[in-house]
């Protein structure tokens, strides 16, 4: 029998066209604000008072760099608070983030440049981890399954999925389980970070509240409801989240993975 939680095709798959990379951005490049990614790092413990050099994040939708910056900065002060230097070797491996669009990859690395130097790292040091931390790739299509992550945080894109451009659509098709495909793009999104957060590691998204009651999300939810303990569920205004006016309904999701009940 088909194994809906396994993807579908294990082979490479060709990069999206940079146009339909453009469609989908304009219709789901919406970014957070500050004082929410706060918020967020916060309720799932990525502070500067713990001993971040040791832990490893997961953003697996980059867009301008916010939940990695604030990320980064929190990083480096917890290396100063226990008289850890802040080298490249130490923390290359301690945030992974993916950024589909060319253009906002490059400036979320110009803005955890900017915020590492300001905090005193060496201008040589906050290039090459801004480069390690940031991938310009799709994160649905990456082979980055077998990494295991304490901290997995972030804002998923949402679309429906008659809406993602055709191509990429097809590609996420063969890639992805059935179960999560056909419904909102954020759904898969969170499926596959969940699938490579580690036993006892925290999440904490900011995403659309359907997948507690839509029916395409029910897949999802016999998946992982036994596989989540639930801190925090914060329904808030959208003009609260998010940079721009959208219409959408968004929660804040804050679990801790544990083993299946």
């Amino acid at each position: 029998m088909f194994d809906a939680s396994h993807r579908q095709s294990s082979l490479p798959t060709a990069p999206p066209a940079p146009s339909e990379v453009q469609q989908l951005h304009a219709r789901c490049g919406v970014y957070t604000k500050p004082e929410i990614v706060a918020q967020i790092l916060d309720a799932v413990g990525w502070t500067q008072n713990s001993k971040l050099f040791d832990a490893r994040l997961l953003e697996p939708a980059a867009g301008n760099g916010a939940f990695v910056v604030e990320a980064a900065k929190r990083l480096v002060r917890a290396c100063r608070r226990y008289n850890v230097h802040p080298r490249f070797s130490k923390l290359r491996n301690c945030i992974t983030s993916f950024e589909l669009h060319r253009t906002e990859a490059t400036r979320a690395r110009r803005n955890i440049v900017a915020a590492l130097v300001e905090l005193d790292v060496h201008p040589t040091s906050a290039k090459a981890l801004a480069k390690a931390w940031i991938t310009h790739g799709d994160f649905l299509l990456s082979n980055n399954a077998s990494v295991g992550y304490t901290h997995v945080v972030g804002n998923p894109p949402y679309v429906r999925w008659s809406k993602i451009p055709t191509k990429l659509r097809a590609a996420y098709a063969k890639a992805l389980p059935r179960a999560m495909i056909g419904g909102d793009l954020f759904l898969p999104f969170l499926d596959s970070a969940l699938e490579q957060l580690l036993l006892g590691g925290r999440c904490g998204f900011l995403c659309s509240d359907r997948w507690r009651f839509m029916a395409f999300a029910e897949s999802f939810r016999k998946k992982w409801l036994p596989r989540l303990e639930i801190t925090s569920e914060t329904s808030l205004l959208s003009s609260n989240a998010f940079l721009d006016n959208v219409d959408i309904y968004p929660s804040i999701l804050i679990a801790k993975r544990r083993r299946p009940k």
